[in-house]
């Protein structure tokens, strides 16, 4: 028996109490939670609200910073043939006494405060500390003492990168003061190389979309065209460059971050064999030690610039022995120029990649592929067709693509610890991440409806969950035997590298990404293969539309970039097997070469 008064007792009346009156127990549960959420979402839009108050005060900041710098005035013959010129030039340039560094620098400075401000491509600006920095670098010239091998040349960084005594933010407005003590070994050594760092530059929120526009430092801006997005997620330092605000930029690319905004700002861009580039250390990640925990869809770090000779400097740097000492993990593979020279030399065979069954390409990229074509086959190239089946290439992409988003769940945790609101696109990815079994039915079933069925196989690779231990493993395995095929297919052609489309559309409206675009780019990176783009051309005036047998999304979405995109930059992507980036350079500098022959390539938009 109960006594009356303990607390037995009392928790069997409140029972009792609750089995009579069902219907106001619920509406009360149902009240509480309401009013929770309703709390929970107070807190949460209070957060957002000021923290966007603070990203305005970081903004008018930045305006404000070089008001009042004072810049000498540069001839303007030197002043054009600084804005015109590849670092390889700039460097012999300054040998040769023609011109100096603190012109270079005041050039790209002058620009970078008109047209970088403009398009919005910059986070930190450092233009104070690089004018000194030139200075100092002409005295040592003058003096005669030992100068590096990028003496004098200014340079951009992705925001991403640690630069000692700046902040790394990945475009999140809580990270806007997160200045950081160490420093990406390669600035370091670029740095000791007598480079100048000019600025860091605009990325999207996560870095891991294709337009660069976050809550902090806002939307960056291709200066091809205003109504189009710079791309991801070097997109503000490939636009810079572009822009001619900067001579060289330094990216990272997991499915494509150097290699598609390099070819929707009509540049060259490589991404290099992960392995052979220190990429866990003085790279800010979503984690909460801000490390990169993914070791098999690998992260790279390489060069955006204006020629393959500069794209090759650069990675000599990266590649030399010196670099290979810091971290005993990494590949001692160093540049081997003696591989490189005789690729030049002898006549590589380039192969085509097609996948028929899942792109028609447009009218543009046709041309694209006509022009190199030609271009190599005029210089005595042979040049073959290499067709992939569908299967193969959507079971790599499949594993590929839940390996890498195996830990997409750290990003909606990573925002609401920092209390930022996620941009749209990172709305849709943590969405993505979250859907459930009848959620996915049910978005495949409407997707069967509509006829979308390259959309199904995509919608498919990018919901699937990867985060079991045995899920995981598999996952890897299937990559692996993927891989292996299609190495066949490719030794079987006989071909040394292969050429394909990169995006097969240009830089798409802002806002407005195209899925399925960059089914190229990222093939290359589920390869941990070397890779990079070179631009050939621009969209003509009867390629502005595109349409297809499928007449699907992707078909809309590719239409819509073709749409007013007249002048937009096309170009092609070259790739060679993982570890041989000498090879792939050489292919890109032989239809860098090719085409300048032709009187093909693109020059530089107007401003």
């Amino acid at each position: 028996m109960k006594e009356e008064g303990s607390w037995s007792s009392l928790i069997s009346e409140k029972l009792d109490w609750v089995k009579e009156h069902k219907l106001l127990t619920a509406l009360a549960v149902v009240a509480e939670l309401s009013a929770v959420s309703l709390v929970k979402r107070w807190g949460r839009n209070r957060k957002y609200r000021r923290a966007a108050a603070y990203a305005k005060t970081v903004q008018y900041a930045k305006s404000k910073k070089y008001e009042n710098l004072k810049l000498t005035e540069v001839d303007p013959e030197k002043e054009t043939l600084i804005l015109n010129s590849d670092i390889t030039t700039l460097l012999s340039l300054l040998d040769d006494g023609k011109i100096t560094s603190v012109e270079i620098v005041t050039v790209f400075v002058k620009r970078s405060l008109k047209y970088g401000r403009e398009l919005n491509l910059t986070t930190t600006e450092l233009f104070s500390e690089a004018l000194a920095e030139a200075k100092a670098s002409d005295e040592r010239r003058k003096s005669g003492a030992k100068i590096g091998r990028l003496e004098g040349i200014p340079i951009t960084f992705k925001d991403q990168f640690h630069i000692k005594g700046t902040p790394a933010t990945l475009g999140l407005i809580r990270l806007a003061e997160n200045i950081t003590e160490t420093e990406w070994p390669y600035a370091t050594f670029f740095k000791e190389e007598g480079a100048i760092i000019l600025a860091k530059t605009n990325t999207p929120q996560n870095v891991f979309h294709t337009e660069s526009h976050n809550n902090l430092w806002g939307k960056s801006i291709n200066p091809w065209n205003k109504e189009r997005t710079a791309g991801g997620s070097t997109g503000g330092g490939a636009a810079m460059v572009a822009a001619r605000c900067s001579p060289l930029e330094m990216g990272t690319d997991t499915g494509g971050s150097i290699r598609g905004p390099s070819q929707w700002n009509g540049i060259f861009g490589f991404r290099p064999t992960s392995h052979r580039v220190i990429m866990n250390e003085g790279v800010l990640y979503i984690s909460k030690n801000k490390r990169r925990g993914q070791q098999i869809a690998t992260v790279s770090g390489g060069p955006m610039g204006r020629s393959v000779d500069d794209l090759k400097l650069i990675t000599e740097l990266m590649f030399s022995e010196q670099m290979f000492n810091l971290k005993p993990y990494m590949a001692p593979l160093t540049f081997n120029t003696q591989a490189y020279e005789s690729s030049l030399e002898k006549k590589l065979t380039f192969g085509f990649l097609n996948i028929p069954e899942f792109f028609e390409l447009p009218h543009a990229v046709k041309r694209s592929f006509k022009i190199v074509r030609e271009a190599l086959e005029a210089k005595g190239y042979e040049v073959k067709e290499v067709d992939c089946p569908l299967s193969l290439i959507l079971e790599l992409m499949e594993s590929y693509i839940a390996i890498s988003m195996a830990n997409r769940g750290v990003l909606k945790e990573f925002l609401e610890e920092l209390g930022e609101k996620p941009m749209p696109y990172n709305v849709r990815t943590v969405g993505m991440s979250n859907i459930g079994w009848f959620g996915k039915k049910f978005v495949l079933t409407y997707f069967k409806i509509k006829n979308q069925r390259r959309l199904t196989k995509t919608f498919t690779a990018a919901t699937k969950r990867s985060d079991l231990t045995t899920e995981h493993f598999q996952d890897v395995v299937n990559r692996e035997l993927a891989m292996e095929e299609f190495f066949k297919i490719w030794d079987d052609a006989g071909v040394d590298v292969l050429i394909d489309p990169g995006f097969i559309h240009p830089a798409a409206p802002h806002g407005k990404p195209v899925t399925g675009g960059n089914l190229f780019l990222g093939l290359w990176a589920a390869f941990n293969a070397a890779s990079g783009v070179v631009p050939v051309t621009q969209v003509q005036e009867d390629e502005q539309s595109f349409v297809d047998s499928y007449k699907d999304y992707i078909t809309l979405g590719v239409n819509r970039a073709y749409t007013n995109g007249k002048g937009l930059p096309v170009g092609v992507q070259i790739t060679a097997k993982p570890y041989r980036d000498e090879l792939c350079l050489a292919g890109m500098k032989v239809i860098e070469t090719a085409l300048k022959e032709q009187g093909a390539g693109i020059k530089f938009p107007e401003l």
